[in-house]
């Protein structure tokens, strides 16, 4: 069973050097206003690049699987936190936006679906937060958009 690891190492204030057991490294940091420099990520915005790297990786693996011709995807990602202390993520909001030339709709939003349901850092959060799914496909061959939203 594969093991994932990391270790953080305080440089002053609240600024932290992370580095994962694959060797890539991170600074994490708070604001001024809390001891940090604002030097780096927040932790919880780290939580968010987690959420959307994992569904962004894997929709964009299946689709290409399914013969689908992405030029561009990006992904927004937000998070509200609750008013009172644990101030956890209560709601996380992922919008895909995706392009590209004959880029079927149809098939995207089915990507969409199963990639919510395999990525292992949108079930994990979905566990403390509703996690809600929202896109929109542009094919670039015929100017044509579609949105909607996963349920």
């Amino acid at each position: 069973m594969p093991t994932f690891t990391a270790t953080l190492a305080l440089r002053e204030g609240a600024t932290f050097d992370a580095t994962a057991g694959s060797g890539h490294s991170v600074v994490l940091d708070s604001p001024e206003v809390t001891g940090g420099g604002n030097a780096g990520f927040r932790p919880l915005e780290m939580l968010l690049v987690g959420v959307g790297g994992c569904v962004g990786m894997v929709t964009s693996g299946l689709l290409r699987r399914l013969g689908q011709q992405v030029a561009r995807y990006e992904l927004a990602v937000g998070g509200v936190r609750a008013e009172t202390h644990p101030l956890v993520f209560t709601d996380v909001a992922v919008e895909h936006r995706l392009e590209g030339p004959g880029l079927d709709a149809a098939v995207v939003r089915q990507a969409l679906a199963r990639a919510v349901q395999l990525s292992p850092v949108v079930v994990m959060v979905g566990k403390a937060a509703k996690v809600t799914h929202t896109y929109r496909v542009v094919d670039s061959a015929t100017g044509t958009e579609t949105a909607g939203a996963l349920e």
